[in-house]
């Protein structure tokens, strides 16, 4: 007797899509940056920003600074990036799901553009640094946020885009300190608050898209501002004395206690000392090269010592880094039978803005 086969139901096609659509929106949501991974990073960047300046003032050598910052930055960013993953893991499987292809591919990329931005500090700290260093960070940072956005329903885009144009602005309007504490605030702060924004208010960040935006600017950048001008105020407070020159300062006995103003004049010939080592070279000693100052310069002393307290042409007071202040710009090698073997360097000496 042959057996009768039940009657398959019918398959209704709404149902189908209905069924599909959740499968693609599953892949899609699973491609997101958790919340942890915004604090790890943030604060990790924020402490940098605000610790390595400190630790460069102890050597006050530019390889020494240097070495400084591979070690520092690269193991401490490097350490963030293996106990993020680990969590991010840890999190997907808790909840029944699995780090995707395309999840892990997004993160090195992440991890790609982070070694890019160490890479680039270091190139351009070569040619003098200063505020560019930290434009770099936003650039790149802003552009993972970007690269993620693009295969996320998170709503990074736009903060992305944001730190885009907080890394064109930022060289344009802020010496190095202030992008510095710009970037303690931008990633301590911002990045955090970016993480809450959108575990604990995405209804708010999806819905109210230009206001979520404009919040997370302000609550940002504005701490770091007004903690560059609290500091600024304060480290720039100069003695109200009297400037005097520098004819006179030499022609009096030194003051060894309390502050004083001396007022270098544009013509006045300085020596710059240089002396010369190396590994095929025997070390020299030191030569006077004179240089003259085509602007005035005011400078600090505390207690007979120079405090780093300068202004140029009785602009703004600013806080001498040493580090920051010679460049060498070109070194050319020529080899010929009349003069022999020739070495032309040109020092580049900015003190305006650093």
């Amino acid at each position: 007797m042959q057996s009768q086969s039940s009657p398959s139901r019918p398959i209704d096609p709404l149902q189908q899509l209905e069924a599909i659509n959740a499968m693609l929106i599953s892949g899609h949501q699973s491609i997101r940056i958790e919340k942890h991974t915004f604090f790890y990073w943030g604060i990790a960047g924020g402490l940098l920003a605000a610790v390595l300046p400190f630790i460069y003032a102890m050597v006050a050598n530019f390889w020494g600074n240097l070495a400084i910052f591979v070690s520092i930055c690269g193991g401490v960013l490097g350490l963030v990036a293996f106990f993020d993953n680990r969590k991010t893991r840890w999190i997907r499987r808790s909840q029944d799901e699995s780090v995707s292809f395309i999840q892990t591919k997004i993160t090195h990329i992440w991890w790609l553009l982070i070694a890019v931005a160490i890479v680039l500090t270091i190139g351009l700290d070569l040619y003098g640094g200063g505020a560019i260093d930290i434009s770099v960070w936003f650039l790149l940072i802003g552009l993972a946020l970007i690269i993620h956005g693009f295969f996320s329903t998170q709503p990074l885009l736009r903060f992305g885009v944001a730190l885009i144009g907080i890394s064109m602005i930022t060289p344009l309007l802020l010496p190095y300190e202030g992008a510095r504490w710009l970037a303690v605030s931008v990633f301590g702060i911002g990045m955090p608050l970016l993480g809450f924004m959108l575990y604990q208010n995405s209804e708010f960040c999806n819905a109210k898209k230009p206001l979520a935006l404009f919040i997370w600017l302000i609550l940002a950048t504005l701490p770091g501002y007004g903690i560059y001008k609290a500091e600024q105020s304060y480290q720039l407070q100069t003695p109200t004395v009297n400037p005097v020159s520098l004819v006179d300062y030499q022609a009096q006995p030194a003051l060894q206690q309390g502050s004083q103003i001396v007022t270098l004049p544009a013509g006045t010939s300085l020596p710059l000392k240089l002396s010369a080592k190396g590994d095929v070279i025997r070390d020299s000693a030191f030569i006077a090269l004179p240089i003259t100052l085509k602007s005035a310069i005011e400078v600090v002393l505390e207690n007979g010592k120079l405090n780093g307290l300068y202004r140029i042409d009785q602009g703004k007071w600013q806080k001498l880094r040493a580090w920051k202040l010679i460049h060498i710009n070109d070194l050319f090698i020529d080899l010929n039978p009349q003069s022999g073997l020739n070495m032309d360097v040109q020092l580049n000496i900015y003190a305006g803005k650093q």
